[in-house]
């Protein structure tokens, strides 16, 4: 499994010349890691000097654990999904009812292949959901960290919307494909709305530069 593997392992994994491990595992990881990344600047947020927050903050870092659980799984279930891609590519086209049948299933791969970067972009606004309304009131000597939570989670978002794009594309015409494009689009949107907000709550508490 990719998500097993060390960091020099799967970063050399990721750099053959195979169709996977690809952008939306890398998406799926970085979810993973601004999850993580945003869990501990909410617990680095509670005790006596965050009381008003403390709680709030411990909440969030709970919320943020589930949601990294998520993202996870999603590295290796994202490469399962375009390798179901590569078989249906694979498939006998030499007659009439060979070229239907993997028409068929390649249509169906891509759809699965989409579905895998739709969650990817759920997990990643549901955490920026989580880290927004209280990034203004993180601990400043965490803000740096703030950020790169906040940027994580974004690419996470921007590289699984493409990831849905190109496999909405290469389905054409089908009504699914269209369904799935119009939620990426708003998933994106309400990504990069709290992503802008949490990443103006880390440049303020960081100061001039």
């Amino acid at each position: 499994m990719l998500a097993q593997r060390t960091l020099e392992e799967f970063c050399a994994t990721l750099a053959d010349r195979t169709p996977t491990p690809g952008g939306g595992s890398v998406a799926a990881l970085l979810a993973g890691l601004g999850t993580g990344l945003g869990a501990m600047v909410c617990r680095f947020s509670t005790g006596e000097k965050f009381a008003a927050v403390s709680s709030s903050m411990e909440a969030a870092a709970r919320r943020l654990d589930e949601l990294r659980a998520l993202a996870i799984p999603l590295v290796d279930r994202d490469a399962a999904s375009y390798d179901d891609v590569s078989k249906a590519l694979a498939l006998p086209k030499s007659t009439e009812g060979e070229k239907a049948a993997r028409k068929a299933a390649m249509r169906e791969a891509l759809l699965g292949a989409m579905a895998i970067p739709l969650e990817t972009m759920q997990v990643a606004g549901s955490a920026l959901a989580v880290l927004a309304p209280l990034a203004p009131s993180v601990n400043r000597n965490v803000a740096s960290d703030l950020d790169g939570a906040g940027r994580c989670l974004l690419a996470a978002a921007e590289i699984a919307a493409s990831n849905v794009r190109v496999n909405a594309v290469s389905i054409g015409d089908d009504p699914r494909a269209k369904e799935g494009l119009g939620r990426a689009g708003r998933l994106l949107a309400e990504a990069r709305t709290r992503g802008e907000a949490v990443g103006r709550a880390a440049q303020t508490h960081l100061g001039p530069s």
